[in-house]
């Protein structure tokens, strides 16, 4: 009977430590997430290799996390890779609950249950898993993850959101992962005049504008000519971009991390937003500079019981940055 008890209290304990960090491994890919905080993504490396995200540690998570309300003054940014929906203004405006988000038009923060609810492992091997999210009052749906590591060396995201609620609800999904501040990232726009950049402060003249590279047939993020970041402050802004192939390219270190998905036209995406954007926000203080690549899928209403799903394919290569022009177009030419 004791051996029994202890056999039990051992099964449950591997279950608690499950539920917090998972690894995943496949060759010589690793990633972990933590289904605590919305089977956040917090580590995707190569084996002995470093991690290519901008995450906090699992081990420095806060007791308790933060409530599943919106509190707009103190939200806690745990970065890593997460999945929001678009569009961004629509944020508080298909729910009920908080009626102050939805009368003041919030646009910050978004739905706490796809940053902070716990998501159920629904089933996990070597190198896959499924989780799924409670039901969000906020957005009408509950989402699911699904995550992949192939022999091929590739890490599959599939996110699916059903209607499980009462009445039609309309959003695409936004992908959403956050890497170092040391990164050079780039993208593919149709063309320059595909672009579209925006900066907006609250705290000037601490606050400058992220410089970038505008080249033949791409975009560098930030610009190759190194720019002064204001004591005490930081530089920020946000790239739009209508991409001639919905791939986002960044070096880190010694390391290339290629994020891919398939093509939408701009007519199927969430209003005010472009397929790819790209979020910077640089300081003097390394811990604090971060960027976000982000992929918007198809914007779509949905009734009860009606899904909607998105599908992007991550990879890693041990590659170093082009050190000029006729590189880097060769390098594109590759992508």
């Amino acid at each position: 009977m004791i051996r029994g008890v202890l056999f039990a209290i051992l099964l449950l304990a591997g279950v608690a430590a499950a539920a917090e960090t998972v690894r995943l491994t496949e060759g010589d890919l690793e990633l972990e997430l933590d289904p605590r905080v919305a089977g956040r993504i917090t580590s995707f490396r190569l084996r002995g290799g470093v991690n290519v995200l901008c995450s906090i540690a699992t081990d420095k998570l806060p007791s308790p996390l933060p409530g599943l309300v919106c509190d707009k003054d103190h939200f806690l940014r745990l970065y890593g890779h997460v999945m929001w929906l678009g569009p961004q203004a629509d944020w508080w405006q298909q729910q009920e609950t908080e009626e102050t988000a939805k009368a003041r038009r919030y646009v910050w923060p978004p739905d706490p249950y796809w940053e902070f609810a716990e998501f159920t492992v629904v089933s996990r091997e070597k190198g896959a898993i499924v989780l799924k999210s409670p039901h969000s009052p906020f957005s009408g749906v509950t989402m699911t993850k699904e995550i992949r590591l192939t022999p091929g060396g590739e890490a599959v995201l599939k996110t699916t959101i059903e209607n499980t609620g009462s009445k039609p609800v309309k959003w695409g999904l936004w992908s959403n992962t956050r890497i170092s501040g040391d990164a050079v990232v780039f993208a593919l726009p149709q063309s320059q005049k595909e672009l579209r950049f925006e900066f907006s402060t609250w705290e000037s003249p601490r606050e400058r504008p992220l410089m970038f590279d505008a080249g033949e047939g791409f975009i560098r993020l930030p610009a190759s000519e190194r720019q002064r970041i204001p004591d005490g402050g930081k530089l920020t802004g946000k790239l739009f971009v209508l991409p001639r192939k919905p791939v986002i390219a960044a070096f880190i270190g010694k390391t290339l991390f290629l994020k891919r998905t398939k093509a939408v036209a701009p007519t199927e995406i969430a209003p005010g937003h472009s397929q790819i954007e790209l979020f910077g926000e640089k300081s003097n203080d390394p811990a604090r500079s971060f960027y976000e690549l982000e992929f918007h899928g198809e914007y779509a209403e949905l009734v009860p019981g009606q899904s909607l799903s998105m599908e992007e394919t991550w990879i890693l290569r041990p590659a170093r940055l082009p050190g000029d022009d006729r590189e880097l177009q060769r390098f594109f030419d590759t992508l």
